[in-house]
């Protein structure tokens, strides 16, 4: 009985499959035919995902619908990015296909919702390359998702019952969803040793970036105690976002402070033993001080991020950014090095336009996989309940 049930339903993704590749190519060939475009691939859109809908039991949810699910589960996105075009999209049946593989991963516990979804800038070099390589779904659980790798973090189903009564959220959890208990050991001295030994000792890291900050000024003929700065200064534009380390403000006086022109510097410090040379730059020797950064690693990408960032922001006041390194060898002084980071403000843009017309359908189809509108009927029959 059990082989019968499998290849009926083996039988009716077939039939689904091969419907909604059927539909596909009549409305492209209306549009060859001289029809709109745009109003055949949306006909042929709203037919899948009906068909779609169906088969899952899905109901394509409002905005508001999904605003008021994100607010009960405290998610908070970019102003302006939950949108009706990005609902839409959310329908179709190749944004479903992968929303669901996300959603098994949920309800194995290795993943939960982000609060505040962000492409951060340390890893818009990761990301770049889970788009190209056509990684759609680590990129949204990138994005939207992070691991859950405690025992005693609050589930989905948990963070949803605390703040769902709160807020009156006429949705539940689907029944299919269910969310396996993880256990996880206690944490090792030597796993604890080991992430210190990668990240850098805390106290370190910051003596680090001051020495860099000291360098950089001094380099340019400038004194801590004349500039301003703002230090571990939050940037944001869309989806992308981060924190650089020093943020500068020059100005070049002129004849009065009317005509005085600004420039921001971002300053972003690296520490380094030595292991660095090499891989994040090489020393040119024209110049003194001077390095030549290389522009694949992900210390370019990050400061890439930051400088499009900022750039949006202080429009139209001039922004660099640069890259200072100390380097440290035993029995010597340490050696400082620069170097500049050029601008691809146009691949952060595109990055950001991913997360938004990409990565957010997929995870507003994750929550509709998940979540379950109740109807008047339904919630009468609940509060009738004792």
């Amino acid at each position: 009985m059990e082989t019968n049930r499998l290849k009926r339903s083996c039988e009716k993704c077939s039939e689904m499959t091969s419907r909604i590749t059927g539909k596909r190519k009549y409305f492209i060939n209306r549009a060859r035919a001289g029809e709109s475009g745009d109003a055949a691939q949306k006909s042929g859109n709203e037919q899948e995902e009906e068909s779609l809908c169906a088969d899952l039991d899905l109901e394509p949810l409002s905005v508001d619908d999904y605003q008021t699910l994100l607010q009960s589960l405290k998610i908070n996105l970019p102003e302006g990015a939950l949108n009706n075009e990005v609902r839409q999209r959310s329908t179709y049946p190749e944004v479903i296909k992968d929303s669901q593989k996300i959603v098994q991963k949920m309800r194995n516990s290795k993943l939960t919702v982000a609060q505040k979804p962000r492409l951060s800038c340390v890893k818009v070099k990761n990301a770049a390359e889970l788009r190209e390589s056509g990684k759609i779904t680590d990129f949204v659980e990138m994005v939207f998702f992070k691991k859950q790798t405690k025992a005693s973090e609050r589930t989905l189903k948990e963070r949803w019952e605390m703040n769902a009564h709160e807020s009156g959220c006429r949705f539940r959890i689907r029944d299919t969803f269910k969310e396996t208990p993880i256990s996880t050991p206690e944490k090792s001295a030597s796993a604890a040793g080991a992430r210190k030994a990668w990240f850098g000792d805390p106290a370190d890291n910051k003596n680090n970036e001051t020495d860099c900050f000291k360098f950089f000024l001094k380099h340019k003929g400038l004194e801590l105690e004349d500039v301003n700065y703002k230090r571990e200064y939050n940037v944001e534009s869309g989806f992308i976002s981060g924190r650089l380390d020093f943020l500068l403000d020059v100005k070049s006086s002129g004849e009065s402070s009317e005509t005085s022109q600004s420039e921001k510097i971002i300053i972003e410090c690296k520490g380094t033993k030595g292991n660095m040379v090499g891989d994040v730059f090489t020393i040119t020797h024209e110049q003194e001080h001077q390095a030549e950064l290389n522009e694949h690693h992900e210390y370019y990408h990050q400061t890439q991020a930051y400088l499009y960032i900022l750039k949006k922001e202080v429009n139209p006041v001039p922004v660099r950014a640069v890259i200072v390194v100390k380097v440290i060898a035993e029995d010597t002084e340490p050696e400082f090095y620069w170097g500049e980071v050029r601008d691809n403000s146009g691949h952060m843009e595109e990055l950001n336009n991913f997360c938004q017309e990409e990565a957010l359908p997929r995870f507003l189809a994750a929550l509709n996989l998940i979540f379950q509108k109740v109807t008047e009927g339904e919630e009468e029959k609940e509060s009738e309940q004792p």
